[in-house]
């Protein structure tokens, strides 16, 4: 009875919700999320006297049926995960009966409403909105309306985005998404100087300088800003290179020689250590750091957009 209760409460709250319109024109309460779904039942469950309990959506392995142990970070993935599917799933059903024309018009008024909430600051927000601009994506029938429509809709998308990840610290889904924009426009200026900036922050420094050089050719002094970025960002990668190779070739000489010679008290410790020893294991503490960066790479989620 009380879930019910809450579930009513709620149901009447989501349908009563106010209508209110975003600078798009799209009806923003008509769309129900997961986590707002969530939210509500939580909050009329409290008003029905549920006892302190509250709701959450997780993750079910469908053979057994079991709940997957997550996580609460990775719980926030899956709520995440939801909204999403959720929101583009209304999105599509909303705009389906609009003409090819209505539905560009819509998507750029999205993407006018995200580029906003990028220049106020909010990038979570103009990731949404950019997202959303992308489900109203509508090549029409002719070669003149595909062209508008990556003209004004999918390329602008592909770049913002790219810059919105790029803020928020997250190079690899900038490189996708340039990528991906280089693919539809390779002499694109601005997906390859952003994506020159992924790859500087990824260390990818050599694949950065080819993008460079490729933007100088087109538009000289276009990339002078960048290329000061990749000149620090090589200096710093050759001295972490020295450093490493000086600690691999102490631990080299200090293992060919008497060990007695190479004693020494590590500070704060009551017992001598030897030095080789120390060396070869800040060397493979290196060595581990690498692996782990690597298998971070590997494991990233591709960005796609079909």
């Amino acid at each position: 009875r009380v879930w019910a209760a809450a579930a009513a409460g709620a149901g009447r709250a989501l349908l009563s919700a106010p209508r209110g319109r975003g600078r798009s024109g799209m009806a923003d309460g008509e769309l129900l999320t997961a986590s707002r779904l969530v939210a509500r039942l939580n909050e009329h469950l409290s008003a029905a006297g549920g006892g302190g309990g509250e709701m959450e959506i997780r993750r079910c392995n469908r053979a057994t049926g079991e709940l997957d142990e997550t996580a609460e970070s990775e719980r926030a993935q899956t709520l995440r995960e939801a909204d999403f599917q959720m929101r583009t799933g209304q999105l599509a059903r909303l705009i389906a009966p609009l003409a090819p024309s209505e539905k560009l018009e819509w998507a750029v008024d999205r993407k006018d409403e995200a580029n906003a909430f990028f220049g106020e600051g909010d990038v979570d927000k103009a990731i949404s909105r950019y997202l959303d601009a992308m489900v109203g994506l509508d090549f029409g029938a002719s070669e003149s309306d595909s062209a508008r429509a990556r003209e004004l809709v999918q390329m602008p998308i592909l770049n913002n985005l790219a810059a919105c990840y790029l803020r928020k610290g997250e190079p690899r889904k900038a490189l996708e998404l340039c990528n991906e924009a280089l693919l539809l426009d390779p002499d694109g200026i601005k997906p390859r100087l952003r994506r020159a900036k992924a790859l500087i922050e990824l260390g990818r420094l050599s694949d950065a300088r080819s993008d460079l050089n490729k933007v100088e050719e087109s538009e000289p002094g276009s990339a002078r800003v960048l290329k000061r970025v990749l000149r620090d960002a090589v200096e710093k990668a050759k001295r972490q290179r020295e450093t490493e190779s000086e600690i691999w070739s102490r631990a080299l000489r200090a293992s060919k020689a008497q060990p007695e010679a190479a004693q020494y008290v590590c500070p704060g410790s009551p017992s001598p250590r030897n030095k080789w020893a120390d060396d070869i294991s800040r060397y493979l503490a290196l060595c581990r750091l690498r692996l782990r960066r690597f298998l971070e790479f590997r494991s990233e989620p591709r960005v796609q957009f079909d």
